[in-house]
């Protein structure tokens, strides 16, 4: 799903762990559908902060546009019909 979009990864992991939290480990295809949606719906708001210095805010560096387009292909990526269409 990277769409060519560059972004740090580190932070985009994080985000998906928070939001798969609590959540069963033997759906993975709803896990996915989760996670992209999660991000869709609120990648741009959540604070995530680097576990090993809490001091170092990672949700920090990248724009809000640049929070918002990630957020709009995750989206339009948990909508689609096929999972090619997904994960590419």
């Amino acid at each position: 799903m990277l769409h060519g979009l560059d972004f740090p990864s580190l932070y985009l992991e994080l985000f998906t762990i928070r939001s798969l939290s609590g959540r069963s480990y033997s759906t993975l295809a709803e896990n996915m559908l989760h996670a992209l949606k999660t991000i869709g719906s609120s990648l741009a708001s959540t604070r995530i902060e680097d576990p090993a210095n809490t001091n170092n805010v990672l949700s920090d560096d990248l724009k809000l546009a640049e929070k918002q387009a990630i957020a709009h292909l995750a989206s339009r990526s948990a909508g689609e019909q096929y999972w090619e269409r997904i994960i590419r």
